[in-house]
């Protein structure tokens, strides 16, 4: 693949993306990969993980394609990207499972997804060495898949680690109420805060 440089492939990938959302690409006369994607769960908190999954079909789906580089991207032109293996964005190419054929074992990715809201995915299988970007490339139509991320519901729930720590602390407060001067009570006062403020931010 050619080097290009970052206005190129941000061009093409949001060229890529409004193709994808536009809803062309499913109308053409092009059939779906022979690949399995799915997401599970479809819905998660923020900071829980979900699953994606990409498995070969059966080896008659096959039939007349040979390997295929797997690429997973964010579809809409707002966050236009590719997934890396290690869980992060690139606005480069960069293909979650290189020549994929069938008899495969099943890619399987723990995956936390990020921001909360709709996480919109979109696989592309191109031939082995193609590019993705290359609307000419693509030999099959994209698989579309969705989560949602939802805020955590608000609590006082904290672990016991945390609970702990914060129990200590306030003991500590209480003894320096006791028997510290009072000159010396705002800056311990200070040091609590801080602790707490650093705890919560922590959680």
């Amino acid at each position: 693949m050619r080097r290009r440089n970052v206005p190129f492939w941000i061009g093409s990938l949001l060229a890529l993306a409004a193709v994808v959302m536009s809803g062309s690409v499913t109308d053409a006369a092009l059939n779906g990969p022979p690949i399995d994607f799915t997401l599970s769960p479809r819905a998660v908190e923020r900071g829980q993980t979900l699953t994606i999954r990409i498995a070969p079909m059966a080896h008659r789906e096959w039939a007349g394609s040979g390997p295929l580089d797997v690429y997973l991207m964010w579809a809409t032109t707002d966050r236009a990207a590719f997934l890396r293996p290690d869980g992060t964005w690139s606005p480069r190419p960069v293909a979650l499972r290189l020549a994929m054929q069938s008899g495969a074992p099943p890619m399987v990715m723990n995956w936390e997804p990020h921001p909360p809201g709709d996480v919109p995915l979109a696989l592309l299988a191109v031939p082995a060495g193609a590019d993705p970007l290359l609307r000419s490339s693509w030999r099959f139509r994209p698989v579309l898949r969705s989560a949602r991320v939802t805020n955590a519901p608000g609590g006082l729930a904290i672990d016991v680690a945390t609970a702990a720590g914060l129990l200590g602390v306030t003991l500590a407060a209480i003894a320096v109420v006791a028997v510290v001067p009072f000159p010396h009570l705002n800056a311990a006062c200070r040091a609590l805060l801080a602790y707490l403020t650093h705890a919560s931010q922590s959680r």
